[in-house]
């Protein structure tokens, strides 16, 4: 199978089933997020957390699309936006796991917040500034961003083929 056949197969698929492959793909990644935690015990910190909500809005905007059915092409840039968002998220994850100092930036762990009963605007800014769990060096940022960019993939292909159906409709 040549270059030229791979791309006319993916192009086959219509929309609502790119759709659906996203939502299997976000529930998997969630799934292993929980079973990351719940069996070998790693505490998820801010930034993982949030990188969650993120990867379940893009799963619920592939739900949504498979049940309404059309309008592929914006939900499919509703994802993409959901996704840079966790991209930028994975990103600074890195940037205070590898960079010196960088952990400085950040404050106290989301326990510590609730528990002492802070203002939920400093809740959720450790949210998307990470506290000092995060840099605690991990491969899972890593695997986080590249179920982000394949989610990417899903959505720009899911996209890609609604613009050729219309094309092609009179």
């Amino acid at each position: 199978m040549d270059k030229r056949q791979l791309i006319d197969l993916l192009r086959d698929h219509a929309p609502h089933e790119w759709a659906i492959v996203s939502f299997s793909f976000a529930g998997t990644a969630l799934m292993a997020a929980l079973v990351l935690e719940g069996v070998f015990d790693q505490t998820p910190c801010a930034l993982c957390i949030s990188q969650r909500f993120f990867m379940t809005l893009t799963a619920v905007v592939a739900f949504v699309a498979v049940l309404h059915r059309r309008h592929f092409a914006r939900y499919a840039a509703a994802q993409v936006l959901m996704i840079l968002l966790g991209l930028m998220l994975v990103a600074r994850q890195l940037w205070i796991q590898y960079v010196p100092g960088a952990a400085s930036t950040c404050g106290p762990g989301i326990d510590f917040l609730l528990y002492h009963e802070y203002p939920a605007v400093d809740v959720v800014r450790t949210l998307l500034k990470g506290s000092g769990a995060c840099a605690e060096p991990s491969v899972i940022p890593i695997l986080s961003g590249l179920a982000f960019l394949i989610l990417a993939l899903l959505a720009v292909m899911q996209w890609f083929v609604e613009i050729k159906q219309q094309r092609q409709s009179p």
